[in-house]
């Protein structure tokens, strides 16, 4: 997906979410604290949002974590 996003480096990209989500588990277990997958995910959504180039006139899209 990210090469079809025209990521620089897709690659790249893959490790880091890779490693980001191996981390996020290994914090989350036990939960030590109930913030850290908000913090995932917005680590995650800037990680991607730097790779990847952003259409003409289109604004990243908000999202809600339940």
């Amino acid at each position: 997906m990210s090469r079809q996003g025209g990521a620089a480096d897709p690659d790249g990209l893959a490790r880091k979410l890779a490693l980001l989500l191996e981390g996020a588990q290994a914090l989350g277990m036990p939960p030590l604290h109930t913030g850290y997958p908000r913090l995932a995910h917005a680590a995650a959504r800037q990680l991607i949002q730097e790779a990847l180039p952003l259409a003409p006139n289109k604004a990243p899209a908000p999202t809600k974590l339940r």
